[in-house]
């Protein structure tokens, strides 16, 4: 794991892209996070997009808002919650959906971006934007080290990009797809995500 959050840290912030793992707090809550992961067995991993202004670009953690990482009902996050460190209680959309539909599923998978980083508009740290070809092509390197951290024997896109990413990068290997909860996309999602084992 040390490879892929000195990677990480390196990366430089620009006008439309910004690193939150420079910041001390979020490569450490990232880092419990993976560890954690880890420790439990978890082998089914789920690929996003890109981190949100109000999400992981704020929390370190893919699909989480602060308030998931200091409130939520669900267990997984016990045996870290003291350890992580949230700097406020704002929400984001995505994350309290994908956190809700996993109240239901008798496991929580690991989650990743295809960039890993918060790619926004010029200069406008609270907006979001796709990730560009050429930042998706950089991401998968990232990627590459966390399959190689966590061996998953699930893998799954969480919308088309996370999709492609994986099929592209891992083109021997079964990638399931999962349609993103953003846009309307909540109840797909949900049926979606029951589909999927932790083997």
């Amino acid at each position: 794991m040390n490879k892929l959050l000195s990677k990480l840290r390196s990366y430089k912030s620009s006008d439309t892209v910004y690193n939150q793992y420079q910041n001390p707090v979020l490569i450490n809550n990232l880092r419990l996070y993976l560890a954690h992961c880890k420790k439990k067995r978890i082998k089914t991993l789920l690929i996003g997009e890109a981190p949100g202004y109000a999400g992981c670009a704020i929390t370190g953690i893919p699909f989480t808002s602060n308030r998931i990482l200091s409130r939520t009902d669900i267990s997984f996050f016990d045996d870290i919650r003291k350890d992580l460190l949230p700097t406020d209680n704002s929400t984001e959309r995505s994350a309290t959906i994908v956190w809700n539909a996993l109240n239901d599923l008798e496991f929580v998978p690991v989650f990743w971006n295809s960039f890993p980083f918060h790619p926004h508009k010029k200069n406008s740290l609270k907006s979001n934007r796709a990730p560009l070809p050429e930042e998706v092509m950089e991401g998968k390197e990232y990627l590459k080290l966390v399959m190689e951290y966590l061996d998953p024997n699930v893998v799954a896109g969480l919308g088309w990009e996370g999709y492609n990413t994986l099929k592209d990068l891992f083109p021997e290997r079964e990638i399931k797809y999962i349609r993103h909860p953003s846009y309307g996309g909540k109840p797909e999602f949900i049926k979606g995500l029951k589909t999927i084992k932790n083997i």
